[in-house]
């Protein structure tokens, strides 16, 4: 593949330039990637810690005897209150 001439006539200083700017450009998008994934990460683990707490209150509340079973948990949990072990 024949060589581009740079416009200065000295093609390390050109491929250093285009790197240089693919770099700058690369980065930025991989800042924004970085961002994102740490948001998506936080709201996974924020709805994890809700719903296990959730859960864990209504199964309280089935066993206090403050609610019946029927009414929070699913037919099969509602029936044998052990989870079937």
């Amino acid at each position: 593949m024949p060589q581009m001439p740079s416009p200065d006539g000295q093609p390390f200083k050109s491929l250093m330039r285009r790197l240089d700017r693919l770099c700058g450009e690369m980065n930025a998008f991989l800042i924004v990637l970085a961002i994102g994934l740490a948001l998506l990460d936080l709201a996974c683990f924020t709805l994890s810690r809700v719903f296990a707490e959730m859960q864990t209150v209504a199964v309280g509340r089935v066993m206090a005897g403050e609610v019946d079973a029927g009414a929070i948990l699913p037919q099969s949990m509602a029936a044998d209150p052990a989870g079937g072990r």
